[in-house]
């Protein structure tokens, strides 16, 4: 399973990232500057900020080097990434799996896939982890039956789906847990 792909509207087939020949991308703002939209919103959280901006530099650097001579040497960071990968101006984002393959599915395309070098993960593959409170006494998943379930995004593969396909074979008519926030 794919946890996350960095993604770009309008590409044609060949090198992804390759600047396409037929593809306009110089995009404007209101007051007609160039500003193409690059962001990294998946895990961009305060605690990583200079690991996901060293990254995004490397990133930068090497769509220069391939002809995207307006490739921005900042990230937008929006509160609300969607709008970005709805918009016009996008460039290059980073998507969990889940929206990519079904809100976004057809707008947008898939060109790279991150490696994390993070325990329980491999290559492209990651994992996710279920967490209780010790003081609960959880031994199995089965005891979890009933309790509330918290997650990250209703929209992710890691964080919603993933979860989703450990507990179906424990469910009653498709209930499982009390409540999910």
């Amino acid at each position: 399973m794919m946890d996350i792909s960095v993604i770009r509207r309008g590409l044609t087939r060949g090198n992804p990232l390759a600047a396409p020949k037929n593809v306009d991308w110089t995009f404007r703002s209101r007051d007609g500057a160039p500003m193409p939209v690059f962001s990294l919103p998946m895990y961009d959280w305060p605690e990583i900020r200079k690991a996901t901006d060293a990254w995004a530099g490397g990133i930068a650097a090497h769509l220069r080097e391939q002809g995207f001579s307006d490739a921005p040497l900042n990230l937008s960071r929006r509160d609300r990434y969607h709008d970005d990968w709805n918009g016009p101006d996008l460039l290059l984002s980073q998507s969990c799996g889940y929206p990519l393959s079904h809100e976004f599915s057809g707008a947008l395309l898939p060109v790279a896939t991150p490696h994390y070098a993070v325990e329980g993960c491999s290559g492209p593959a990651f994992s996710s982890f279920i967490f209780a409170r010790a003081a609960d006494g959880i031994r199995a998943l089965t005891d979890l039956r009933g309790q509330t379930c918290v997650i990250n995004n209703r929209g992710s593969m890691s964080g919603m789906l993933a979860l989703k396909l450990v507990f179906a074979p424990y469910a009653d008519n498709g209930d499982f847990f009390a409540d999910t926030v």
